[in-house]
């Protein structure tokens, strides 16, 4: 098939008769000159996956759309398919090649390595719905709604409204925030006033996230003078103002932020899970934190009964003195929980057995089996230090070492880098 004669329709047929039939890997190995190669002689787009190994949404398109033999099929007649970790090796410089700044993100590209479009995020709907993806990702290699095609959209039609929303949101999924703020400075001086409001928002939210000198203060000023708490953009603006805070590990501002969302939206049972594990972490305003807990443990929802409840109320016990018999109760709903899921999508909560093992240091022989666990499938630095942490107390500070000096060969985080540094510094 021809680079640019992919049609979704002469698809379908074989969609629905495609056997269900799953291959373990089809992924392209090569670098990415060698993907370009690969794409010439094959006359195939390329597909390029951005993952992490600590991104929940990779791991849900790894699980639910690149596992399904429709979506595979597809993807392997028309695509030269490379999965990058964007923060190993040539993923880091492919990341800042083509200004990837969120996970998961797929990226289309001609056989010149050229972007054509790209897909941020992962849809739930996916899980249900092959067609819906292979047609999203069907539309991208045509170009619709690519950021290219949006901009020159936008040049013939200047004053529509519509196309700078979905041109903003094409910007965001890049990074560019200075020209988000382009775009949103011609918004504020629409006469409808919905529209200004969506100007002032994209205008604020441009401060917050560029890369020089990001500032709070006009999404401050937009919460407390522009928007009514009722409105949308009110709690998207509180939101956005929290996790800059979160960014920086300011701790007030981050208190103040969870309960401004919590007094405005009381249902706001995301926002509470995530409160009550801060203050507990941080050893702050635990009665808060208890109080958020148990409203939280109390819920019946189908999507909030996952480990959040479990480990919250072994906090709670913890802190009434019940220590070991909270951590034994997170142990039971973990074996229970690991049973039911692959290791894939369970690894995560062995790291925080041993987290709250190692914060009350409880149960460290335990923590140190689970912690390798959630190291050898998640590989993430946040296991790679615990372990570390672990390890030190119990005074198996060669292993601990040599773990730190492999950590250090490959961390990007400031925070994480400070960490492990003070971590060798402290146990020389």
């Amino acid at each position: 098939m021809g680079l640019r004669s992919l049609v979704f329709s002469s698809f379908i047929f074989f969609l629905a008769c495609s056997p269900n039939n799953h291959e373990e890997t089809f992924y392209f190995q090569g670098t990415f000159d060698e993907t370009i190669e690969e794409a010439k002689q094959e006359d195939k787009y390329i597909l390029l996956d951005f993952y992490t190994v600590w991104c929940g949404g990779c791991k849900s398109y790894d699980r639910f759309v690149f596992s399904d033999s429709i979506v595979r099929e597809y993807l392997e007649s028309n695509f030269i398919f490379k999965s990058v970790d964007a923060e190993k090796d040539e993923g880091i410089e492919l990341k800042n090649h083509f200004e990837v700044v969120g996970f998961p993100t797929l990226i289309i590209a001609d056989a010149n390595g050229d972007e054509v479009g790209r897909k941020v995020g992962f849809e739930n709907r996916f899980i249900d719905s092959s067609y819906l993806f292979v047609e999203q990702i069907e539309d991208i290699a045509k170009g619709i709604g690519s950021l290219r095609s949006l901009e020159q959209l936008f040049e013939k039609e200047p004053l529509n409204a519509d196309l700078m929303l979905k041109l903003i949101e094409a910007y965001k999924d890049h990074g560019k925030y200075i020209e988000i703020e382009r775009i949103a400075s011609k918004m504020i001086h629409f006469p409808d006033t919905s529209i200004q409001l969506e100007g002032d928002f994209n205008n604020a939210l441009s401060w917050i996230y560029r890369k020089e000198n990001p500032d709070p203060s006009i999404m401050k000023r937009f919460v407390e003078n522009e928007v009514k708490p009722t409105n949308d953009l009110y709690f998207l603006a509180l939101d956005y103002l929290l996790n800059f805070y979160k960014r920086r590990n300011v701790s007030d501002s981050i208190i103040y932020y969870y309960e401004r969302i919590i007094s405005s939206a009381p249902d706001a049972w995301y926002a509470k899970k995530q409160y009550a594990q801060f203050l507990f972490e941080n050893n702050m305003n635990i009665e808060r934190a208890k109080e958020l807990a148990i409203e939280y443990n109390s819920l019946s929802y189908p999507y909030t009964e996952d480990y959040k409840q479990s480990l919250l109320m072994a906090y709670v016990n913890s802190y009434s003195g019940n220590i070991d018999s909270s951590l034994d109760q997170y142990d039971e709903w973990l074996k229970d929980f690991t049973a039911k899921y692959p290791i894939e999508d369970s690894y995560w909560s062995y790291h925080y057995y041993a987290d709250f093992a190692n914060r009350f240091n409880i149960n460290l022989d335990q923590a140190l089996v689970y912690i390798s666990i959630a190291e050898e499938n998640g590989g993430r630095i946040i296991d790679m230090i615990l372990k570390s942490e672990i390890l030190y107390k119990l005074n198996k500070n060669i292993e601990a070492d040599e773990i730190l000096k492999n950590a250090l060969a490959i961390v990007s985080n400031e925070s994480q880098y400070e960490r492990i540094m003070n971590l060798l510094e402290n146990h020389k």
